[in-house]
């Protein structure tokens, strides 16, 4: 879209170095430009289209509600609250049963959880003895897996016991899984929010356009204090 400007008349009293200096501050670079408040080439009633996409990667919406299309944008705010809620129940409630399953392996096998990883829990959940499972790994000649039996003890007073435990354990791993995949899911609305925030600032650049595409105006030169002349011009936007 090309910007046409004609300048209708000019009554001028200013002399030449005057009208040099005019244009020389005329010709200045913007501020908001300079400063990156705006992006060079968006007038000053347009809105950024990276600004947009930029608010609603940070906060799903925002980029909308700066585009003026929240219409569109609250549904992927309300989305995102409703994600962060299912994600923080999911990480509680997998905290949650694992202490539980932490606990109950203390009373029903005598274990010691202090210092252990994720491994040895998966293994206590297994066997119903630490004697048990360092037989299987013998048998199997897989020596480096081995456990101390002093230092990692376990023995499980009944089975249906362990298989209760196991199955904490597995809850619990469920529960972790399913917040992993709410995080990508906050992702995915993050890029799909600043794409329609990209777009919506496009299209509310495209109808300021349309709007401004021909406008009448005049100035004094000097200001009404210090007239020094009057310029009438006629902006055209093809």
């Amino acid at each position: 879209m090309k910007k046409i400007v004609l300048v209708l008349a000019v009554v001028s009293l200013l002399s030449g170095v005057r009208a040099q200096q005019t244009q020389a501050f005329s010709e200045a670079p913007d501020p908001a430009v300079l400063f990156g408040l705006r992006d060079e080439g968006v007038g000053e009633d347009e809105k950024s289209v990276f600004l947009a996409a930029g608010l609603s990667l940070i906060l799903p919406g925002m980029g909308e509600l700066y585009a003026d299309n929240f219409g569109t944008g609250k549904y992927f705010l309300v989305a995102d609250g409703v994600l962060w809620l299912t994600y923080a129940g999911f990480s509680m409630s997998s905290t949650w049963v694992q202490n539980d399953a932490d606990v109950y392996v203390t009373q029903h096998a005598a274990a010691s959880l202090t210092g252990k990883d994720d491994q040895f829990r998966v293994d206590v959940g297994n066997y119903l003895s630490v004697y048990e499972y360092n037989e299987a790994k013998l048998r199997a000649r897989d020596y480096a897996r081995l456990y101390d039996p002093v230092q990692s003890y376990w023995s499980w007073d009944t089975d249906p016991n362990r298989n209760a435990y196991r199955d904490l354990r597995i809850s619990s791993d469920r529960l972790e899984r399913n917040a992993s995949f709410v995080v990508g899911a906050l992702v995915v609305n993050r890029l799909i929010s600043a794409f329609v925030a990209g777009r919506s600032a496009a299209s509310y650049n495209e109808r300021v356009r349309r709007s401004q595409s021909w406008n009448l105006g005049a100035r004094v030169i000097g200001g009404p204090l210090n007239p020094v002349g009057i310029e009438l011009k006629l902006t055209l936007l093809l």
